[in-house]
């Protein structure tokens, strides 16, 4: 899967483009501050994700699993605490699938561009969260999938 951050002077998207498909992203995370992004506390909690030219939304609370920190003060951020995760939130493998499936049917077999207020940071949140065999499970390789982050 190619998940690339364009230079900043690569003009990828405008209205009339049809080899592109624009999208809005978010995530929820835990909060852990001051812990590598990589590291395994550092947890996705929600999914957003918005599809321009459709209007169609995708959100969906994530449960990451039982050894789950939220952080105080991102919980007055975003409200998702504990009783949230475990009323609405599916397992993250799950919300990642989904949001997959979500992107590639709105794609139709276009380019996706994404579009984040903090795009290094949910980019590599969403990778992380990827893994190869979760790759190989969904069929994803870099022939079948293009995202382009902003």
């Amino acid at each position: 899967m190619d998940l690339a951050i364009p230079d900043d002077d690569e003009n990828v998207y405008n209205e009339d483009n049809e080899e592109y498909t624009l999208f809005i992203i978010d995530t929820e995370t835990t909060g852990q501050n001051g812990l590598s992004i990589f590291h395994p506390n550092n947890q996705i909690l929600q999914i957003v994700c918005y599809n321009v030219a459709s209007l169609e939304i995708y959100s969906q609370i994530c449960n990451p699993g039982e050894n789950l920190y939220i952080t105080p003060e991102n919980t007055n951020i975003h409200k998702i605490g504990r009783s949230i995760i475990d009323t609405y939130g599916i397992p993250l493998r799950d919300c990642l699938t989904n949001l997959l499936a979500f992107v590639t049917r709105r794609a139709n077999g276009k380019k996706v561009v994404m579009v984040a207020h903090s795009a290094p940071f949910d980019y590599f949140m969403i990778l992380k969260s990827l893994t190869e065999e979760l790759q190989m499970d969904l069929g994803i390789n870099e022939t079948n999938h293009q995202w382009l982050w902003f």
